[in-house]
């Protein structure tokens, strides 16, 4: 999936969208913690309110509404299985908890084909592909070009902008796109002040990458595709802002679902599973789809009791994964690395490898070895240059963390939701900006 959650496990649910973007890990600090520059840093920022992901009365009122509307079109769809129902959960925003005992390894939610929103709604001879094709044909778009701006991808979220601005017939999926969260808390979505704030790692360069690329095929789908058939993508659904959003969300919540179509894994948009929240889990399984049912279904990998929330493992992922297409970090993430950029033979050619705590991977060494005789100068010189990236030291973080207060966090992830200035999480940006530096730290140690 790009971040989508790829092969979701059962007990451990997906992700993986476009795959640009790295960084953080909760590496324990070594013992180079001195070596980014000690210059002075502004402080003049407020302590954050509350905690991170946590609703204001007014839309904690505006959610109970659409959650309400949500478990009525749930119930009224009769699913076969079910144990879950979704809820306002501070720190989360929203979350599904168990409305009775699950055990461990038992079915608990299915979901019918029905439901499910993905590539088979609009494969060829559907009603949008039929529309597609008389665009491309009168518009003499190669074969080719057709492959690339007609994507898998591309085609579901004209589909699902399709199905939310229905002019007229209300969606069948209305009150699903009413859940949705209205501001999306991946890095693509931020401010520059807010990136400003993780300067030093691959995040804000990444970021702003992605941004450009995302821009770049939404202008050339509104002048080649969208403008020739207003009537059907119409200009207040088809902008760049709700396109953004669509793709945002279909990163962080698209689901790849093997439903044994001869197509191997199947992006899928599926309600209510995709409501579970993230915990870390060794669990291998993953999310399948019965034929019996006709319908995607979870096991699950721990025993949960009536009323208690209920989590599944979004997949072996990085924090940076989880940042860049999520908007959330694990805060005890086993499979956590930093992502560190390396140039080759021209300035196009920069390459990005994930490197775990003492551990640097084969192509770095390569690298490094490429550059001098011995390969370890080159890669702590690499290294160096990066740490320098950053424009405070660690005791300056740890100044600054004492001075904003975190709220009561006591959930597992670090969310970054409705960021709108750049004090109001900016303890989590210290956070993060240590933990990328006590991976660098580790990878010196081990060069």
């Amino acid at each position: 999936m790009g971040g989508s959650r790829a092969g979701r496990r059962l007990g451990g649910r997906w992700v993986s969208r476009a795959a640009v973007m790295a960084v953080f890990l909760l590496f324990s600090r070594g013992s180079c913690g001195n070596e980014r520059r000690p210059e002075e840093v502004e402080s003049g920022a407020s302590q954050s309110e509350g905690s991170a992901g946590t609703c204001s009365d007014e839309r904690c009122s505006s959610d109970v509404s659409k959650i309400e509307a949500f478990e009525k079109w749930i119930r009224s769809q009769k699913l076969a299985v079910n144990k879950l129902e979704v809820k306002s959960i501070p720190g989360f925003r929203m979350g599904t908890v168990a409305t009775d005992d699950i055990a461990e390894g038992e079915l608990y939610i299915a979901i019918p084909d029905h439901m499910l929103m993905g590539p088979e709604r609009v494969g060829p001879g559907s009603r949008l592909d039929k529309k597609l094709m008389k665009i491309t044909k009168n518009q003499g778009i190669s074969i080719q070009d057709q492959r690339r701006l007609l994507s898998e991808k591309n085609r579901v979220l004209m589909y699902f902008l399709l199905q939310m601005y229905n002019p007229k017939t209300e969606s069948f999926w209305k009150p699903y796109f009413d859940i949705m969260p209205a501001n999306l808390s991946s890095p693509i979505f931020w401010n520059e002040d807010e990136l400003q704030e993780l300067v030093g790692s691959e995040v804000p360069r990444m970021a702003r990458i992605e941004k450009r690329r995302l821009r770049a095929i939404y202008d050339e789908l509104r002048e080649k595709i969208f403008k020739h058939d207003r009537k059907t993508f119409a200009k207040h659904a088809f902008t760049l802002k709700n396109w953004l959003w669509a793709n945002g969300l279909y990163d962080s919540r698209v689901i790849q679902l093997n439903r044994q179509t001869g197509h191997g894994n199947v992006p899928t948009f599926i309600p209510l599973i995709d409501m579970v929240n993230c915990i870390e889990s060794q669990d291998k399984t993953f999310i399948q789809y019965d034929q019996k049912l006709r319908a995607a279904v979870m096991f699950a990998d721990r025993a949960v009791s009536r009323g208690v929330q209920v989590f599944e493992s979004y997949g072996n992922k990085s924090n940076y994964e989880y940042l860049l297409y999520n908007g959330f970090v694990m805060q005890d993430n086993p499979n956590d690395c930093v992502y560190m950029s390396f140039p080759y033979s021209n300035a196009n050619d920069v390459r990005q490898f994930c490197i775990a705590t003492g551990e640097i991977p084969y192509q770095v060494r390569e690298w490094a070895k490429s550059r001098s005789k011995d390969g370890k100068s080159a890669l702590i010189k690499h290294i160096q240059e990066k740490r320098r990236g950053y424009e405070t030291t660690v005791e300056q973080d740890n100044e600054l963390l004492s001075r904003y207060s975190e709220g009561c966090h006591d959930d597992q992830l670090i969310k970054f939701t409705d960021l709108s200035t750049r004090s109001k999480y900016i303890a989590f940006m210290i956070k993060l900006r240590m933990n990328w530096d006590a991976g660098t730290c580790s990878s010196l140690e081990a060069a």
